[in-house]
């Protein structure tokens, strides 16, 4: 499952959206599933997170890859991308604190 947080300039949360992501659909993930509402409500950022039920919390090939592409079409439609957040039992990880961005 992923979740994506819609956010205005004052960086106030303006929409919560939930994806449902199959492993091999997530390797497809289609930018535009991702930006469609934040573009409906004017966001000027989104910030990602999606969850691990292994419990591993270290980024996959797979998810350092989606978020190099979610980034770069961010950047070409104005549309930050704040931060990518994994989750499982042991906590989380954040891709913008661990340097993956």
């Amino acid at each position: 499952m992923s979740k994506n947080k819609y956010i205005h300039l004052s960086h106030n949360v303006c929409n919560l959206v939930y994806h449902f992501v199959t492993p091999t659909k997530y390797r497809r993930l289609a930018i535009t599933e991702v930006f469609v509402e934040a573009v409906r409500q004017r966001a000027t950022a989104i910030l990602i997170a999606h969850n691990h039920p292994s419990g591993n919390l270290e980024p996959s090939v797979e998810d350092r890859d989606v978020t190099r592409r979610l980034r770069q079409a961010g950047d070409i439609i104005g549309i930050k991308v704040l931060d990518h957040l994994v989750f499982s039992e042991e906590g989380y990880f954040s891709m913008l604190e661990g340097n993956v961005f």
